[in-house]
């Protein structure tokens, strides 16, 4: 195709990553795991944990988050 960039194996790598991974799935077979109370808990500890990243994350990078959006949506004001 004209103007679209291809990257030599790219396709047969996608296709080799697709083969292996449906007969991953075909081929499994039930695990009957157990799961015990406590691992809700651990996956509660997980959420809370991102969320509190992420806060802090924007909490020191805020003056420059705000910076770059009133660069972007107020460029008339200078």
């Amino acid at each position: 195709m004209k103007g679209t960039l291809r990257i030599k194996g790219t396709e047969k790598c996608a296709r080799t990553i697709f083969v292996i991974g449906a007969a991953t799935l075909w081929l499994s077979s039930p695990a009957h795991a157990y799961l015990n109370p406590g691992t809700g808990s651990i996956l509660a500890q997980m959420l809370l944990s991102s969320f509190v990243g992420l806060a802090i994350v924007l909490k020191l990078y805020w003056a420059q988050i705000k910076k770059t959006f009133q660069k972007l949506f107020f460029k008339n004001r200078d």
